[in-house]
């Protein structure tokens, strides 16, 4: 190198290694680690400790290795503890994947129930449409019966007056004789009395002004009486004007006008007028591909099941079904299902008229070929 010095330059002597700063050289030099005698130069970068320059620490240097030995041994610990939870979060990540794959099963059936739903939901409030117009129509019937009751009794309106004459007042015109009553007769028309006749003759009332006496009573027939109050009425089919019913109407088949019904009984009977023992539904979940499946148990001795309602969808594939009872005598025959549709038939609201009746003392079954089935049926269980 340039800055080199040349020892004794005057005969060739060795040349030492230096290095110039401002004119001054300073020498350079190995470092060596051996003893007396034993050379052992130190080689740059890392080597054995017999080949590397020892060092010693500063104290402060020291103190600060020691507080990291310490902060890595809380670190080793804390990476333990997360190790650990780590390990556990892997388990339960497992778990939560068999759970999603569960749920997306299940999702999927539940997919297929609310389309079944929504179809039924749709019968079911065009039905309801049709129930609130015909409410409407026995609210208004109703409401113009009650406009006749006044308090507990029913007001009749005879609009016109009874025409004078031979005119039967209901029945006393078949029935000679018949007792009308506690009669109060206010004014009679005047009488005109033949020769010879006395009133216990009279059959004709016409011009006379005015009667001081009677002695008997009006005869027997069609005769006018006039002006009338009648205080009470024998039973029976007699017209009988405008008139507060004290009492109850006998039964039958009478018009009773304008009148507000209060109640109305609990169901429709129709003319077979059923014994009803219990009516109830229940849920239907049939497997598929089995035939024979119970949905309703035999009813016992004298008793039949009565179907009102059902519905459904299929639940796991297209395919189909058919109600029979327990000796497969059918009820519905083979009836195709989706598992993407539904239906849904209603009950007709009278007792009398189901969809079917199932054999005395015999139970309900349903067949599936390919799909599952979810629903509902309603029945009752009838004596006969």
């Amino acid at each position: 190198m340039a800055d080199n010095v040349e020892l004794g330059s005057a005969s060739g002597g060795a040349i030492v290694a230096a290095d110039d700063v401002g004119s001054v050289f300073y020498q350079q030099i190995k470092l060596d680690a051996g003893g007396d005698g034993v050379a052992v130069p130190i080689i740059a970068g890392r080597n054995s400790d017999a080949e590397s320059l020892p060092v010693a620490l500063s104290d402060e240097d020291v103190a600060l290795i020691d507080g990291l030995e310490t902060a890595i041994a809380s670190t080793n610990t804390k990476l333990d503890t997360v190790i650990a939870a780590l390990s556990t979060i892997d388990g339960r990540v497992d778990g939560l994947e068999t759970l999603i794959g569960t749920t997306n099963t299940t999702l999927t059936t539940i997919d297929g129930r609310v389309d079944g739903l929504e179809t039924l939901i749709t019968s079911t409030n065009t039905k309801l449409d049709t129930e609130n117009t015909n409410s409407g129509a026995i609210k208004t019937a109703v409401e113009t019966l009650d406009n006749t009751v006044g308090g507990s009794e029913l007001q009749v309106d005879i609009v016109g007056a009874l025409p004078a004459g031979a005119n039967a007042i209901g029945k006393l015109a078949a029935n000679s004789g018949v007792d009308i009553g506690d009669v109060d007769v206010t004014t009679l028309p005047a009488i005109t009395l033949a020769a010879a006749q006395t009133l216990a003759t009279v059959t004709t009332v016409s011009t006379v002004t005015s009667v001081t006496a009677i002695a008997n009573a009006l005869p027997a027939g069609n005769n006018n009486i006039g002006d009338v109050d009648v205080a009470s009425i024998a039973a029976g089919d007699n017209n009988i004007g405008n008139v507060d019913l004290a009492s109850s109407i006998p039964a039958g088949t009478n018009n009773i006008g304008d009148v507000d019904v209060l109640t109305l009984p609990m169901s429709i009977q129709g003319p077979g007028n059923p014994t009803i023992d219990s009516y109830t539904s229940v849920l239907i979940s049939a497997a598929a591909n089995t035939a024979d499946q119970q949905l309703i148990a035999a009813p016992g001795s004298n008793k039949q099941l009565w179907v009102y309602s059902w519905g459904g969808s299929a639940d796991t594939a297209d395919g189909s079904i058919a109600l029979q009872d327990e000796d497969n005598a059918t009820h519905t025959g083979v009836m195709e299902v989706t598992r993407r549709g539904g239906f849904a038939i209603g009950a007709s609201g009278n007792f009398a008229m189901p969809l079917f009746k199932v054999a005395t003392n015999k139970k309900l079954e349903i067949d599936t070929v390919t799909c599952g089935f979810k629903g509902w049926i309603s029945y009752a269980i009838v004596s006969v």
